[in-house]
């Protein structure tokens, strides 16, 4: 008896159904009954190479995805599901261009995007990466993989913000993807929302799959913990990790950074020692050499430190190179901001006067490490303050005033009243969301260590505004930010060797004489050892220049619930005033030495 025809649609119907269900065995008769049977067709082999794919044979997988494209060039959905095998097989040259050509075609494919976006990423083009993140975003509202991708690129470039919006995106389309809730949690922990970071890290490690997640989750939970001084909790929380995984060398270095901030330097060092470069925590943020650094600091060894952060600089300049950071690109910027503040004719200004010309907004700035997270922590604990700390504000806005000007270098000048309001608007909406509290009626203070580079701009858009310097004796500053471990930036790149955090440095001070001499800035001095000696004498002034009055809650910074939580300096400002700090450059004169040529200037200058 004749066997009925198969119907080929409701065929290939049953194989999708079966796919979907994950019933690959299945799917795979059906489709290879249809190949005996009819001409080759693109969608068979797309789905033969989806199931190749998910078995891990990638070889298969390549073959078939090939096939479905040669069958049909047009058809965009294979290119991609084959550029992703290509990448799974290392092949990444041969998927970029296949992706490329893709997002030529469609500009808007998803997948293409986010394929764009990680290439970027990995070679360090972080604009690039988050320009195609962005717009995938944009285009398919509705994609998990668009919003974790996004999200995991501003957790790596510090823009916690926009991380903690995007991963929130993510956890709504997909609420159990245990890296998403670890990245969510990560970024509320750099924020400094210790309570929501740890309720999103206890819902990831509840739903960890392995004892390596389940740890992975408790490395995290035990961040959170140091990050908010809960030491007690960060050590109840290594103990609980270790009976899961003992001896496991993350959860050990975690226990080394919680014995160097309870002053068991020694014990830190022992652990340290045992460590080494161990390759499994080298990538999660795992600095032992400036950890050692900074407990042989405290135990007074300070030749031994010196070298210590020598190698963590060396450490670091790997990283700085694999994420494609180079210290050229914002030296290039800030040599861009000097022009221009050169050539600044003041008696040209025409009159700009706006809705907001600045009365009520203050500026401070400085230089990495001079003291102004210090001051931002203790201005933000009066009620009549509400300060941004480390905003892109006036970054983003200087972005603009260029591009209003794309064939020539920029000329205050030549900014019309017009453009002067846009520019503002465009600053004071950015400026509102870093705000620790609503501005309305209060005195609003940006404060960034790097804003002298748009402070020229501020005070041609802000003309009533005033500014405040930030000074330290520069051996202390420059020792400090080249002892520091920070983000990896075009910007922080300028701080590996001494003699580039001198350079940069006395360009960032040069701007600082060229505002006061061309632009009238005139801004009011605050040194950090002034400071830390006498916090009251030292803030009543500044309080005066704001038009207020000492609150004795100031004296008590370190104990607000709302400390600047944006900066490398963030422990620091978590304790009461300590001096340890002033003159530390003492004990390090040898390291100094090749800096001293361009720091001995300033020194008399500002009087040290």
């Amino acid at each position: 008896m004749a066997q009925p025809a198969l119907n080929i649609e409701s065929e290939f119907n049953k194989a999708q159904l079966m796919l979907n269900q994950g019933r690959l065995d299945d799917a795979e008769k059906v489709l290879t009954r249809l190949k005996a049977i009819m001409a080759p067709h693109p969608i068979l082999f797309e789905y033969l190479g989806f199931i190749a794919h998910k078995r891990q044979d990638l070889k298969k997988a390549i073959r078939f995805y090939r096939k479905a494209v040669k069958l049909d060039p047009s058809y965009l959905q294979s290119k991609v599901k084959l550029a992703e095998v290509l990448i799974a097989n290392g092949d990444e040259a041969e998927a970029k261009q296949i992706v490329q050509s893709v997002q030529r075609k469609d500009p808007k494919n998803v997948t293409a995007l986010n394929i764009l976006g990680t290439f970027a990423a990995q070679a360090g083009a972080y604009e690039d990466a988050r320009s195609f993140f962005t717009a995938a975003t944009e285009s398919h509202p509705k994609s998990f993989r668009s919003w974790h991708n996004l999200g995991r690129l501003l957790l790596n470039g510090s823009e916690w913000k926009g991380a903690v919006d995007a991963l929130i995106e993510a956890d709504k389309l997909q609420p159990q993807d245990y890296r998403t809730l670890i990245y969510l949690g990560c970024g509320y922990t750099s924020l400094g929302e210790t309570e929501k970071a740890l309720s999103l890290l206890t819902r990831a490690r509840q739903l960890a799959s392995s004892k390596t997640e389940i740890c992975g989750a408790g490395a995290y939970i035990i961040e959170a913990h140091i990050r908010a001084q809960n030491l007690d909790k960060a050590l109840e929380n290594i103990n609980s990790n270790e009976s899961e995984m003992p001896n496991d060398p993350r959860t050990q270095s975690l226990r080394a950074i919680v014995y160097r901030q309870q002053g068991r330097y020694q014990d830190a060092l022992d652990i340290i020692g045992k460590l080494g470069d161990d390759q499994s925590i080298v990538d999660e943020r795992w600095y032992p050499n400036e950890l050692e650094a900074q407990c042989l600091q405290a135990l007074g060894r300070h030749d031994d430190a010196a070298q210590a952060f020598v190698e963590q600089n060396q450490r670091q300049e790997k990283v700085y190179v694999r994420l494609g950071k180079d210290k050229t690109h914002y030296l290039e910027h800030v040599a861009e901001a000097q022009a221009i503040y050169n050539e600044a004719e003041t008696a040209t200004w025409s009159d700009l006067s706006g809705t907001d010309d600045g009365e009520d907004l203050f500026f401070i700035n400085g230089f990495p490490r001079s003291g102004t997270t210090l001051i931002d922590a203790v201005l933000r604990t009066h009620s009549s303050i509400a300060i941004a700390e480390e905003s892109s504000a006036a970054n983003n806005t200087f972005l603009a005033a260029q591009s209003l000007m794309p064939t020539t270098r920029m000329n205050f000048a030549k900014i019309d009243r017009a453009s002067a309001e846009t520019l503002r608007q465009h600053y004071l909406g950015i400026l509102q969301d870093d705000l620790s509290t609503d501005r309305m009626g209060k005195k609003v203070v940006d404060r960034h260590a790097t804003g002298l580079v748009q402070a020229g701009l501020m005070r041609r858009l802000f003309p009533q505004a005033q500014f405040l310097l930030m000074l330290r004796h520069p051996c202390d500053v420059v020792l400090s930010a080249w002892s520091t471990n920070f983000q990896p930036t075009n910007h922080t790149a300028n701080y590996l060797t001494i003699e580039d955090t001198a350079r940069i440095y006395d360009r960032f001070m040069t701007i600082h004489t060229t505002l006061e001499a061309k632009f009238g800035t005139n801004a009011q001095i605050i040194r950090y050892e002034d400071l830390v000696a006498d916090l009251r004498g030292t803030i009543e002034p500044v309080l005066a220049v704001m038009g207020l009055e000492w609150e004795d809650q100031m004296e008590r910074f370190h104990e607000s619930e709302h400390r600047p939580n944006r900066t490398a300096s963030y422990n620091q400002v978590s304790q009461p005033i300590y001096k340890a700090a002033t003159y530390r450059f003492e004990k390090y004169r040898d390291t100094l030495e090749p800096a001293m040529p361009t720091l001995t200037p300033w020194i008399e200058r500002f009087g040290y």
